[in-house]
């Protein structure tokens, strides 16, 4: 019997692609896996979620405006405002009032008929590592919002 010449890929060529196609997919999960990371927020030199326990304001009801002044060495953006009523509950972004320490500000346009009570959640300004700004609310267990019984 005779032999035919068999030609197939060389194992040398045979393993540098499967290397390739490894190389390639582990590449491509990454990239995709990196996009569930969030990037760190900073405020200054700290991790902004722990300046949020630094944060400290005043806050009282004038007709149907609240006035707020910031107490402590923290600067806060605006506030989201948490309405309970009666009947039902509304969140709503207040509009940015940029306290820097030491000073005051009035949110306004709130419509506070037939609301029990609200509770103030100060927003902070941070910064990613790629100098991106973005905004940061206060979680509740930083002792950081305030409610305001009406």
């Amino acid at each position: 019997m005779k032999q035919r010449d068999k030609k197939g890929i060389s194992p040398i060529i045979t393993t540098i692609s499967l290397i390739l196609i490894v190389i390639v997919l582990a590449t491509i999960i990454s990239l995709w896996g990196f996009a569930f990371i969030p990037e760190a927020l900073t405020k200054g030199e700290t991790a902004i979620a722990s300046r949020c326990s630094e944060v400290g304001f005043d806050a009282v009801r004038d007709g149907g405006d609240i006035l707020v002044s910031n107490t402590r060495n923290v600067a806060i953006y605006r506030f989201d405002i948490l309405k309970n009523g009666r009947d039902s509950s509304d969140t709503s972004q207040g509009e940015a009032l940029n306290l820097n320490p030491s000073s005051s500000g009035t949110i306004t346009g709130l419509n506070l008929n037939g609301i029990g009570s609200i509770i103030l959640v100060p927003v902070l300004l941070g910064e990613t590592d790629s100098g991106k700004i973005q905004e940061y609310p206060c979680r509740e267990n930083s002792n950081s919002w305030k409610t305001i019984n009406l």
